[in-house]
């Protein structure tokens, strides 16, 4: 706060008489009741006490600073990762494990992953968060519910050069209220700005691995897919990619041939021209490819 603003509460005089001086004292509280006016109120963090290990700071937050009856809500597993560690995606690839979280004293669903990052280590290709992830689950409050006290009990392995299973659990108590916004509503709200949203486009695949998104008009500079499940295919294979006037086909590397009567799942990754990333969930059926465009690779790719 600048010295101005502080003289513009207080008289020359006021300053020199000093604190047993009626006038200073007025001057104080007028000084005081201006400082709680200009301060904006905070919301309130509802977050458990914090677990500490020497790798990881886990706790449970609330996005809302209260619950409402008969409204659903999120609550989130926060994990805080030492630099040079890292935990793991919901498919973690070649190797690992997710992260769980188990809610009692409320209906919970399951967890939203954001969109992770993909690293290797020799031949292993792993999918993983970095420093810091929010993973959210929604919940609902049992009808009626006066208070929502809930119990938690998350699990998660991170990893440098040697992986470390740990747990914790936790205990957070939200009270009933209008379910207004609290103060990690911002965190949450970067969570989901992070998070793959449901692909617009038509997508189809062949039982060679070949993953086709109907898309006229997009030139992606760059393609990544993240499989849903492992063991579908060779994860840390290349992926080349080829454009058209129709769309986009990912030319993924399938360790047996893909069945047809089930969905592709995953999230595509695609770099524009600028270098600005989406994430879309593609979920895809199989059908026939489009004949095949200009041929474009992944950074890992040798020119086709």
């Amino acid at each position: 706060m600048s010295k101005s603003f502080l003289l513009l509460f207080f008289k020359k005089e006021d300053l020199l008489l000093g604190a047993h001086n009626n006038a200073y004292m007025g001057a104080m509280k007028r000084f005081l009741t201006a400082l709680l006016i200009a301060l904006p109120l905070s919301a309130h963090a509802l977050e458990s006490a914090p677990v500490k290990s020497d790798h990881t700071t886990a706790s449970l937050v609330s996005e809302a600073d209260s619950f409402a009856p008969g409204k659903a809500l999120r609550i989130g597993l926060r994990l805080k990762i030492q630099p040079g560690w890292h935990t793991y995606w919901a498919n973690p690839g070649d190797a690992g494990a997710p992260p769980t979280l188990d809610v009692t004293g409320a209906a919970a669903g399951p967890i939203q992953y954001p969109t992770p990052l993909h690293t290797t280590d020799g031949p292993f290709t792993s999918f993983v968060y970095l420093n810091q992830v929010l993973l959210p689950v929604t919940v609902t409050p049992p009808a009626g519910a006066a208070s929502l006290h809930l119990q938690a009990h998350g699990t998660w392995l991170v990893c440098e050069k040697v992986c470390v299973p740990e747990e914790a659990s936790f205990t957070l108590d939200i009270p009933r209220g209008s379910g207004a916004p609290g103060a990690d509503a911002g965190a949450f709200a970067a969570t989901d700005a992070a998070s793959p949203r449901p692909s617009p486009f038509a997508a189809h695949f062949a039982a060679d691995g070949t993953l086709r998104v109907e898309a006229a008009g997009l030139t992606p500079k760059a393609v990544y897919f993240f499989p849903e499940e492992a063991g579908v295919i060779d994860q840390g294979a290349p992926q080349p990619f080829t454009v058209d006037a129709s769309g986009v086909s990912v030319h993924l590397k399938a360790l047996k041939p893909l069945d047809t009567g089930k969905a592709l799942a995953g999230v595509l990754m695609l770099t524009d021209q600028g270098g600005q990333t989406e994430a879309l969930a593609v979920r895809a059926v199989a059908g026939p490819m489009a004949a095949s465009g200009r041929s474009r690779c992944c950074p890992r790719c040798s020119a086709p």
